[in-house]
């Protein structure tokens, strides 16, 4: 395991062209690090109160949603740990948030799209996504997750009630009201949101279950910078630059960051948990990918998922024997472009959830995973959901594991049915 004490600000770039997405599934590009405490300066030492650990506040902290929307990818980004905009689920359905530099409706709270591609369609390409940071403080394993899937856990806030943690918009177009010369991009997309509190108040539990304890906040301050283009070359993929910060009081080692991704793949008018909806998508991992010209190959490195035929409901299931403009034909996929040290650790899994438990809820291991899960394992059975032996990971300690495990799963065509 490779660790960067040196390294105070993580910084990873996180490329989606045209998403990063998983059905039911995980996507977990982790890398081992190890991040010191960083002395917080004194407001009279750097007039920024942000460089001392910030503290939730007891008012309703200041959540929001921006969609990217110069490019053909209309994607939902928070301020709390999450992008998309859960869409067709009745407790979510997130609005875009009232203002916008490109919103269309800045008046007024409408639906926000989760994923779609090609803009205007109407397919959707996700759920939801989140942001997984696992470390070991004091020798204990932690885990805070931007979303879980199914708990409907959310451990990073913006800091404080509005105006505070708004989520910022810039523009390189000299036409636009957020223009700014230090604009990165056509759209860019800025928040800041911390895990400094062990109450979770947009989440129905405030005990984990598994862990039998609060949420133990990892003290890390996110900076998440998104970027979109309309350029021809370019409007197919979002940017995300992660910067990772740790503003508490403890060292923070053998640290691993995750992307969950939940993908619902299909048109925003059908039944998202039908028997076409999210049931029959598939995903997996390419590492290489054929050169144009055929004489070698190139490493992409790319998590993927799609419908497993591109057609849904509308368009007749699986006796459907035409495309239409509902079918969701797209590939859609996700990988890191940058990362802050070479020879850092990646991995992929995916997962299958099911209430029910085991066997349903399942994911591909590999056997000396299995033996090492076995003798650290502080949750005893793993036959009810979430699975922690072989699927859906419930508690800290297993959601570590799976960041941490270095496996590449194989693609989801290749599973078999449990004996």
């Amino acid at each position: 395991m490779k660790n960067l004490s040196e390294e105070i600000i993580l910084r990873l770039f996180f490329v989606v062209a045209v998403l990063f997405i998983l059905t039911l599934t995980s996507s977990h590009l982790s890398q081992a690090i190890t991040m010191p405490y960083e002395k917080p300066k004194t407001e009279s030492e750097e007039n920024s109160p942000r460089d001392v650990p910030p503290r939730l506040s007891a008012v309703y902290p200041n959540v929001q949603a921006r969609v990217h929307r110069v490019g053909l990818l209309n994607i939902c980004m928070t301020n709390w740990g999450f992008f998309g905009s859960g869409q067709g689920h009745p407790l979510y359905d997130l609005r875009e948030s009232l203002g916008g530099c490109f919103n269309p409706n800045p008046d007024e709270e409408v639906f926000a799209p989760s994923a779609e591609y090609p803009a205007g369609s109407g397919i959707e390409y996700l759920f939801w996504g989140g942001f997984w940071i696992g470390a070991v403080v004091d020798t204990q394993y932690f885990t805070t997750v931007g979303c879980d899937g199914w708990q409907w856990v959310h451990e990073f806030f913006p800091d404080g009630p509005a105006p505070e943690g708004a989520i910022e918009e810039k523009s390189s177009r000299p036409g636009s009201e957020c223009y700014s010369a230090e604009a990165m991009s056509e759209q860019d997309i800025i928040a800041v949101y911390t895990d400094t509190s062990a109450d979770v108040p947009l989440s129905p539990q405030q005990r984990d279950t598994w862990d039998n304890r609060r949420h133990f906040p990892l003290n890390v301050q996110i900076t998440q910078k998104s970027y979109s283009w309309s350029y021809e070359y370019a409007e197919d993929f979002v940017l995300i630059d992660f910067s990772i910060k740790n503003i508490g009081f403890k060292k923070i080692r053998d640290m691993y960051v995750g992307l969950y991704v939940d993908a619902d793949v299909g048109h925003k008018d059908e039944n998202p948990y039908g028997e076409y909806g999210a049931q029959d998508d598939i995903c997996g991992f390419r590492h290489l990918i054929t050169a144009p010209k055929g004489e070698c190959y190139d490493t992409v490195n790319l998590a993927w998922i799609s419908d497993n035929d591109g057609h849904g409901n509308l368009d007749g299931g699986k006796t459907a024997s035409v495309f239409s403009t509902s079918s969701c034909i797209g590939v859609t996929g996700t990988r890191v472009v940058r990362a802050p040290k070479p020879g850092l650790q990646y991995s992929f899994n995916w997962f299958i959830s099911h209430t029910g438990g085991a066997p349903n809820d399942w994911g591909p291991w590999k056997t000396e995973n299995q033996k090492r899960w076995e003798r650290m394992n502080p949750y005893g059975s793993g036959n009810n959901f979430p699975d922690n032996v072989l699927g859906t990971p419930g508690g800290d300690v297993s959601k570590y594991f799976m960041m941490s495990n270095q496996e590449f799963d194989y693609d989801q065509i290749y599973s078999c049915v449990w004996p």
